[in-house]
């Protein structure tokens, strides 16, 4: 839309300058959620780093830039989640999921199953025993309702056209999964090596790994320390799991081929 406003000979810089904006308002999104959970400077730009350097979104970004927007979303949506479940106010949570309904229905599906996902994993391990009585669940339940209700009425001007227009899609025709049980053995060969490879870009599935080397390092330290960093713990185990069968890539994938775009959620955890 901005390009509509300047001339033509611009398209090419302005494109390029607006991708690295992008990327860089996908770091700020992930400062914002690291700073939420109070750690220092060092680790906060190191997670960054990780985040930004990955590659999904190398890939991605210059290819589709617009798969960068989930970046930028996924961050603000934990955030807002973690205000209404702390402070019961929904007013962040309406705004973040309105912009994800509108920016793209396929985003706002991933993003919308990996909020639910995230919310099980927080409430169970943490919130469910500072949130005991009936009443204050029933409450809390209410409040998340209420902000996706809204947040659908807000929408709804560009969300309902796009709904009718992915269901008359060619694409939305074809078998659950391919009709695959499991993944083809090649696939499982290669999911070692493509947690730290970034030049094959032979994804495999849309399996796009690709992260820095001491991300192995990390991954070995939580499962070690898997009883303080829980919420991360079981989120990766969940991740990984999922990655082991096409049924999941399917269900993240508008119930249709087995895609696993789904994993740029897991690039949050790990970074």
């Amino acid at each position: 839309y901005p390009l509509l406003l300047l001339p033509a000979k611009a398209l090419v810089a302005v494109y390029q300058v607006m991708i690295v904006i992008r990327l860089y308002c996908a770091g700020l999104a992930f400062c914002y959620f690291a700073n939420h959970f109070e750690f220092d400077r060092f680790t906060i730009t190191g997670g960054a780093l990780v985040y930004l350097f990955n590659a999904f979104l190398l890939y991605s970004n210059v290819a589709q830039p617009f798969f960068t927007t989930p970046f930028i979303l996924f961050p603000l949506i934990i955030v807002a989640l973690e205000r209404t479940l702390q402070q019961g106010k929904i007013g962040p949570l309406i705004l973040v999921f309105s912009w994800m309904l509108i920016s793209s229905f396929y985003f706002a599906y991933i993003l919308g199953i990996g909020a639910m996902l995230y919310l099980g994993l927080r409430f169970g391990l943490t919130y469910r025993k500072k949130i005991k009585t009936l009443k204050a669940r029933i409450q809390l339940l209410s409040k998340l309702a209420l902000a996706t209700v809204i947040s659908l009425l807000c929408s709804s001007f560009l969300l309902v056209p796009e709904i009718i227009a992915v269901k008359n899609s060619t694409r939305s025709g074809g078998v659950f999964a391919n009709g695959l049980n499991v993944y083809p053995l090649y696939y499982y060969l290669a999911l070692p090596s493509q947690l730290i490879n970034g030049a094959n870009r032979d994804f495999y599935f849309w399996r796009a790994l690709g992260f820095s080397s001491i991300v192995f390092f990390a991954l070995i330290y939580i499962i070690l320390q898997k009883k303080t960093y829980r919420l991360t713990f079981w989120a990766l185990c969940l991740s990984f799991i999922m990655l082991l069968l096409p049924q999941f890539g399917a269900l993240m994938n508008g119930l249709m081929a087995p895609s696993n775009r789904w994993t740029l959620l897991s690039c949050l955890p790990i970074a």
